[in-house]
């Protein structure tokens, strides 16, 4: 799968600061939700429909999700996904998807000069189904676990 909506976060990026206080970790862990939104607002914009709505990630990562983490702004940004914890899935990947959408594909939206048109899913071409699946679908790719 040929996917561009993915993006790199480093999870020890906070070690380049000349002097980390001693949460330093953890107030670097909110950049973390800056590649979230990013992802979420290109699958919203592939999608034509509605952004990411699923955060998948391995159990061992739960802990960047905690909502203590996380200041009002991010807290009400993190209510907006259901977090999954998969222990199948590998722990240096976060996936995002619209979940509600890869559920029930009936209708694919096309874009015209003026309006957006939808079209039954049994009316075009598997490549194209294929290809609109693939935007709702991101993943932040985890640097130095």
């Amino acid at each position: 799968m040929e996917n561009s909506h993915i993006e790199e976060w480093d999870l020890r990026g906070w070690m380049g600061v000349e002097e980390p206080t001693p949460h330093a970790q953890r107030e670097w862990n909110k950049t973390l939700l800056q590649k979230i939104n990013l992802i979420s607002n290109k699958i919203q914009h592939s999608s034509l429909r509605s952004s990411a709505d699923t955060i998948i990630v391995h159990p061992d990562l739960e802990v960047l999700f905690h909502p203590d983490h996380y200041d009002d702004f991010r807290k009400k940004l993190m209510d907006k996904f259901n977090v999954i914890l998969d222990p199948t899935v590998d722990r240096n990947r976060i996936e995002l998807n619209n979940r509600g959408l890869l559920e029930d594909l009936q209708f694919i939206p096309f874009r015209t000069e003026n309006e957006i048109e939808f079209k039954p899913i049994s009316s075009i071409t598997e490549d194209e189904v294929i290809k609109y699946i693939e935007g709702l679908i991101g993943f932040v790719l985890i640097e130095n676990m």
